[in-house]
């Protein structure tokens, strides 16, 4: 698949998770963060445009991927998005909900309050562990 037909795939609600487009997503991160990080520019400068679709989804698989691949770049956009005025950020995100299993949240606490014990960050607790 060619970058702007991943593109393609992964602009409107289809009623499931693109899995096949993400995974070639993936497959040409080199290529695909320089779009990738255009959505987030255009919903950063316009927020309303991407509330007003509400089958819109490009850019919160463009936050995906570039979460995925860590992409620094998309940091200050983010937060000019989601510092726009009043309801809007809740406008142009759905709730997202994580399942956290308790084991992992037990683990993630133990990790976080060894760090606050220590002064240092959950990184470096885990570490020490």
């Amino acid at each position: 698949m060619e970058v702007q037909e991943i593109l393609s795939h992964l602009e409107r609600n289809e009623g499931h998770f693109a899995r096949s487009a993400v995974r070639e997503a993936v497959a040409h991160r080199d290529q695909i963060i320089p779009p990738l990080l255009e959505v987030l520019e255009s919903a950063a400068r316009d927020p309303q445009s991407f509330a007003r679709d509400p089958n819109g989804m490009i850019h919160l698989y463009a936050m995906y991927l570039l979460a995925q691949f860590r992409e620094t770049r998309a940091y200050p956009l983010l937060v000019q998005m989601f510092s726009a005025p009043g309801e809007l950020p809740f406008d142009f995100s759905p709730p997202l909900t994580v399942p956290v299993r308790p084991p992992s949240f037990r683990v993630s606490l133990t990790l976080v309050r060894k760090a606050a014990k220590a002064g240092a960050s959950p990184q470096n607790a885990k570490r020490r562990s």
